[in-house]
């Protein structure tokens, strides 16, 4: 097979370049020179969101991938705080309240009369961490890996 000439980029949100790597293979299948691993360490100075590119050129033909990465997080707790609950728990009666959280946090808030716990208990189903899917693109396969 003829030689395969790859590049990898990483760029943020904004297109900003932030790494670039490049590789020459033999691109002759399964002897050595024909495989090689491109990485990136994610850097701390990097934002959250990112995008991979990787671009080769294979017996003349083009060809081109992309991931976007999210940054993996420790820290899944949701900064919110009641900040006013006025409770006329009777009926017809008016509960007002309000919430404080951080600058950039989507949440919803709901209320519920304890109550109604006699007719029928309120369950919570948990919420599965988040994921994303990777392609392995040296067997087309999807693996998962939480995040």
């Amino acid at each position: 097979g003829s030689p395969v000439w790859a590049v990898a980029e990483v760029f943020g949100p904004s297109g900003q370049l932030l790494d670039t790597r490049s590789v020459t293979l033999s691109g002759r299948r399964a002897e050595k020179g024909s495989l090689q691993t491109v990485g990136f360490e994610y850097k701390s100075e990097w934002p959250d969101e990112i995008r991979i590119d990787l671009m080769y050129v294979c017996e003349g033909e083009f060809l081109h991938y992309t991931r976007n990465v999210s940054r993996s997080r420790e820290d899944l707790s949701l900064p919110l705080e009641f900040t006013r609950f006025t409770d006329l728990s009777a009926p017809r009666s008016l509960s007002r309240f309000a919430v404080r959280t951080s600058p950039g946090v989507q949440c919803a808030v709901s209320v519920f009369d304890k109550a109604s716990e006699s007719l029928l208990p309120n369950r919570w189903a948990p919420v599965p961490a988040p994921g994303i899917a990777v392609a392995n693109m040296a067997n087309n396969k999807y693996e998962h890996y939480s995040v």
